[in-house]
């Protein structure tokens, strides 16, 4: 199954804790390159500081909010 996420692109909401963090780290390690968001910028800023050298991208954005999501559409 690793080799079905190499190289795709994932989205996910929340990745800063729980399932989230744990989805976005799973998903780095199969070669998939991840964009995520979360509320928190510290928690953000620790997970990109985890994976230097991987193609995760990060915002800050609170999905409950129509901006904000918008603004994580166009980082997409």
């Amino acid at each position: 199954m690793n080799a079905h996420f190499k190289d795709k692109v994932a989205v996910i909401t929340g990745g800063t804790d729980g399932i989230g963090r744990a989805l976005v780290e799973a998903l780095l390690s199969y070669g998939a390159k991840v964009a995520t968001c979360g509320r928190s910028h510290d928690k953000l800023y620790e997970l990109q500081a985890q994976h230097p050298s991987l193609p995760l991208h990060t915002l800050v954005a609170d999905v409950s909010q129509e901006a904000d999501c918008k603004n994580l559409s166009i980082l997409l």
